[in-house]
């Protein structure tokens, strides 16, 4: 898994460094960001395998950011729910159905990628 990997090189990377990890405790010394969404949660009929997937997927997430946090490297996990791309384009163009999904959304409104890219860089910074 591309996490599992982007982990070993950080960590490779550090070592070769000679840095000490209590060097990096006080700073970021990488992030790691996984791409889920909020069907583990809701699930619906037909989506048993993808819930799963995205399951197992926060779950690697939250045991990643435990087994990093020595090193500086932040794991994070970006759940979206429904977000407009080419992919969903279809069921956009059915209005009733976009109508349906859009009342049970909060904000009343579906996402666009540029929200889930806006979040990555926010978590990939400083915060400053």
């Amino acid at each position: 898994m591309c996490s599992k990997l982007a982990a070993k090189q950080f960590i490779k990377q550090l070592e070769s460094e000679g840095k000490q990890n209590t060097e990096y405790c006080e700073k970021r010394s990488g992030n790691i960001i996984n791409i889920s969404s909020v069907h583990e949660e809701s699930v619906a009929t037909g989506q048993g395998a993808y819930a799963i997937s995205k399951s197992d997927l926060n779950n690697l997430t939250r045991a990643m950011t435990l087994e990093l946090v020595e090193y500086g490297i932040h794991v994070n996990d970006v759940s979206s729910g429904v977000i407009f791309t080419p992919m969903n384009q279809e069921s956009v163009d059915d209005l009733k159905k976009c109508t349906e999904n859009e009342e049970q959304i909060p904000l009343k409104q579906a996402g666009i990628s540029e929200d889930i890219v806006n979040m990555i860089v926010f978590l990939c910074s400083d915060g400053e």
